[in-house]
């Protein structure tokens, strides 16, 4: 596959794509405010905080972007590639696993964006259909009205878009 190969072994790849992730995120433990038992003088709950506990008993912890991840800024920023140099990256299948888990790392993460955000999702929306193929359904039957589809969409609490 020529010379466009910046790095040689499928490793150096993944761990040069790692790196990205690593260098823009972080690791925390989730964690709630319990009441402690006690209580000021003026008799209010003294909370302190604990970590929350997964259905196993174990601490529950969730990567944190500090910096919203992005194919564009990995390629260009981080590894200082071009999107098709990425391209040919994908075209050999040493290369694919890392490919994949990138990719899948980002849609995870706008993903989670577009049902966590109360608004201004419509940017994310785009990038998922645009980028990573997603669609909205629309159930239509041919032979129902746009005035009884809309109710039948009211009634059932379906009056979101279905990614």
């Amino acid at each position: 596959m020529g010379s466009y190969k910046k790095y040689r072994s499928p490793k150096a790849f993944s761990n040069a794509v790692d790196a990205y992730f690593a260098s823009i995120s972080r690791t925390v433990t989730v964690e709630e405010k319990v009441d402690s038992g006690n209580r000021d003088r003026y008799g209010h709950v003294i909370y302190e905080t604990k970590p929350v506990l997964n259905d196993l008993g174990q601490e529950i912890r969730v990567r944190e972007y500090v910096v919203p991840p992005s194919l564009r800024d990995l390629c260009l920023d981080y590894l200082h590639i071009t999107r098709q140099t990425w391209a040919n990256y994908k075209k050999d299948p040493k290369y694919l696993d890392t490919i994949a888990q990138a990719r899948g790392r980002v849609e995870a993460y706008l993903a989670r964006e577009v049902v966590t955000r109360e608004k201004n999702t419509k940017g994310i929306e785009f990038t998922l259909m645009e980028d990573f193929g997603w669609r909205e359904k629309l159930d239509v039957n041919e032979h129902q009205s746009v005035e009884d589809y809309l109710k039948g969409l009211e009634s059932s609490g379906q009056n979101e878009s279905e990614f």
